[in-house]
């Protein structure tokens, strides 16, 4: 079970992220509408649990405990939150540019 996750984080994985974004380029260069937010959104839904499908069930055959926190304090609500606030900054700062919200042009200069 573990070569299969290794397998999905060190192939799939960045062979599926390439071919999307060889098919983004070539749907801006070609004048093609991009795909819905709610389409990306649901494709990185479905990723993201796959991932962690492979995740528990490696850990299972492992024998590790992967949810299992000892004692949850105040520096691991703090981690959480700095983690959170860095994902949704990290999306404020590069959605506009990759997903224009008005559908025609980027806001951002390049």
């Amino acid at each position: 079970m573990r070569y299969a996750f290794l397998a999905w984080i060190l192939f799939v994985l960045p062979l599926l992220a390439w071919r999307s974004a060889l098919s983004m380029r070539e749907a801006r260069a070609g004048g093609e509408p991009l795909p819905a937010r709610a389409q990306i959104y649901l494709g990185t839904l479905i990723l993201l649990g796959a991932l962690l499908l492979l995740s528990w069930l490696t850990a299972r055959v492992e024998g590790v405990a992967l949810f299992q926190v000892p004692a949850f304090g105040g520096r691991e609500a703090l981690a959480g939150a700095l983690a959170l606030a860095g994902s949704f900054g990290l999306r404020a700062w590069r959605a506009p540019c990759t997903l224009p919200r008005s559908g025609g042009n980027c806001r951002c200069a390049r």
